[in-house]
C-alpha cells in the first residue's frame, strides 16, 4: 500500500535532496531512499491530507513521525498561524526507507545547502559577511581563535551573535580544521582568518607565514578530503602587488609583495589556484583592495585616524601620530566588498576577481577629510613620526574592478563613496567617545 501510493511522486534517482524539496514547494514530510541511500520519493503534507480525506492511513511508523517527531520545514511566506507553533530552530524533514521506518533527519539548512562556515568570524569582514549570509537565509557557522581577551564586539555590534554557531578553530592544527567542517557541514567556506596587520608581520614573519600560508593549506586539504563539493573562498589582498608593475592593477598584474604578510597571502594565493587546477574544488580568490568601516580594527591606519579626531574633538587628546602621508591606496566600504565574496562563490565557474573602487586616495587625503568631518584642521594636530614608517613602501595600490563588474554585476560605482566611507567612520567614533565607551 506504502508503496502504491508513492509511485506518482517518485523523483529522479540522481535528483538531489534540495531540488527534491523545492519540488514539493517546501512542503515536504519525509523523503524516502533506496537501500543504497538513493533517493527514490518524497511524501508530502499534501499526500497526508488525501490520504486522510480518503480514509486511507500510511505506515504507522511513518504517522509517528509526522506526529510526534518532525515539526514543518517551512517557507517564511506561509501561514503565520502554522508558523507560530513550529520552533524555527528545529527545521528539519525525517528520512524513512523503503519500509516507512526513520533512519534519520536532513536540517532545513542542509536541504537547502546554505550552511557557512566563515573562519574569522570575530574580524571586521567576517562579522559583516555573516550579517549577509544571514540575511540570505544562511545558517551561518563561525569559526574563531581562543585568546586570553577573546571578543565578539563587532558580532554584537551588528546584533547577530546569537544568530551564529560559533566553533574554535586553530588554523594551524589540521585536524582542529577537520572538526570544525565536520561540525558544520558547508556548502561554502569563506576562509578570512589570518594575521593580517602589516607591521606586526614584520615583527613576526614565522607566525604571519603559520597562520596565513599553512592555515589555509590545512583548510584546502580539510576539504579536498572530507568536503570537496565545498565551495572555498580565500581571502586576497591589494598587497600582492606591492611594488606594482602596472597602473592601476588587475587580475593580470604581476605581483611583487613587499612584506612578510603580502608574501604570506602570496602562497595561500597559489594554494588556492593549485587546488582548483588539481584537484577540481571550487575555490576563488578576492584580491580586495582596502575596505573599511566602523568596526575596523584600531591598528589601522583608517581607523587610527578616525579615533584620534574623536579625541582630539572630546578633549582627550592633542596631536595624532601618522606615517607616511602620501602613500596611496584605494579604499571601499567593507560592508560593500562581502557582498563580492558570495557573488564570486554563485559565479558558474571559480575565478579570481579584484575587489575596488577604481579611485585612489592618499593616507593624507583620509586624515583631512576626517578632520574636516569635525570641524578641524588636519595639520594643526597631524605629527609625521618615522617610527611608523613600513621597511619597505607599498607606495600605490589602486584596484582595476572591470571583471567583477562585467561578471558578478559587482559595481564600485553603486557603491558608498569615499567621502561617505570616511565620515561614517568619524562620527560612529565621535558617538562612541562621547558614550565613553
Amino acid at each position: 500500500m506504502y508503496k502504491e501510493n508513492l509511485n506518482k511522486f517518485i523523483l529522479n534517482q540522481d535528483q538531489k535532496i534540495s531540488e527534491a524539496l523545492q519540488a514539493t514547494n517546501m512542503l515536504g514530510i519525509a523523503f524516502v531512499t533506496a537501500d543504497n541511500g538513493k533517493l527514490i520519493g518524497v511524501i508530502t503534507d499534501g499526500d497526508i491530507r488525501r490520504a486522510g480525506l480518503r480514509g486511507r492511513s500510511l505506515d504507522s511508523e511513518v504517522s509517528h513521525i509526522m506526529n510526534k517527531d518532525f515539526f514543518y520545514a517551512i517557507d517564511e511566506t506561509e501561514d503565520a498561524d502554522i508558523l507560530k507553533k513550529i520552533p524555527k530552530r528545529v527545521h528539519c524533514i525525517p528520512v524513512v526507507d523503503c519500509e516507512g521506518l526513520l533512519i534519520g533527519y536532513k536540517f532545513f539548512s542542509e536541504l537547502t545547502g546554505k550552511n557557512a562556515l566563515i573562519t574569522g568570524i570575530t574580524g571586521q569582514d567576517g562579522a559583516y559577511l555573516a550579517e549577509f549570509l544571514l540575511a540570505k537565509g544562511y545558517t551561518v557557522y563561525g569559526a574563531y581563535r581562543r585568546t586570553s581577551n577573546l571578543t565578539f564586539s563587532r558580532l554584537e555590534y551588528l546584533e547577530i551573535k546569537d544568530k551564529i554557531n560559533l566553533i574554535p578553530l586553530d588554523l594551524t592544527d589540521p585536524w582542529s580544521v577537520y572538526n570544525a567542517l565536520k561540525i558544520s557541514s558547508p556548502s561554502e567556506v569563506y576562509n578570512l582568518a589570518a594575521q593580517s596587520f602589516v607591521q606586526t608581520s614584520f615583527n613576526q614573519p614565522q607566525l604571519t607565514l603559520n597562520i596565513n600560508t599553512i592555515g589555509t593549506a590545512n583548510v584546502l586539504e580539510a576539504i579536498r578530503y572530507s568536503s570537496p563539493s565545498t565551495k572555498y573562498y580565500q581571502a586576497s589582498t591589494s598587497e600582492l602587488y606591492g611594488k606594482v608593475h602596472e597602473i592601476p592593477q588587475n587580475e593580470k598584474t604581476p605581483f611583487y609583495p613587499r612584506s612578510p604578510y603580502a608574501i604570506s597571502k602570496l602562497a595561500a594565493y597559489w594554494l588556492t589556484v593549485n587546488y582548483r587546477e588539481a584537484y577540481g574544488i571550487f575555490a576563488c580568490n578576492g584580491i580586495l583592495f582596502n575596505h573599511e568601516s566602523p568596526i575596523r580594527g584600531y591598528e589601522f591606519v583608517t581607523r587610527k585616524i578616525t579615533q584620534g579626531v574623536a579625541a582630539i574633538k572630546t578633549g582627550r587628546d592633542t596631536e595624532l601620530h601618522l606615517g607616511n602621508l602620501d602613500a596611496k591606496r584605494d579604499w571601499g566600504y567593507a560592508k560593500d566588498y562581502v557582498e563580492s565574496m558570495w557573488l564570486m562563490l554563485q559565479h558558474g565557474e571559480p575565478e579570481d576577481f579584484v575587489i575596488a573602487t577604481g579611485k585612489t586616495h592618499t593616507v593624507r587625503d583620509f586624515a583631512e577629510k576626517a578632520f574636516e568631518k569635525a570641524g578641524l584642521d588636519y595639520r594643526e594636530y597631524v605629527k609625521v613620526d618615522e617610527k611608523f614608517y613600513r621597511p619597505t613602501e607599498v607606495d600605490l595600490l589602486i584596484g582595476d574592478p572591470s571583471k567583477a563588474k562585467n561578471k558578478l554585476e559587482w559595481n564600485p560605482d553603486q557603491k558608498t563613496t569615499f567621502a561617505e566611507l570616511v565620515d561614517m567612520m568619524v562620527v560612529n567614533d565621535l558617538k562612541l567617545l562621547e558614550n565613553n565607551a
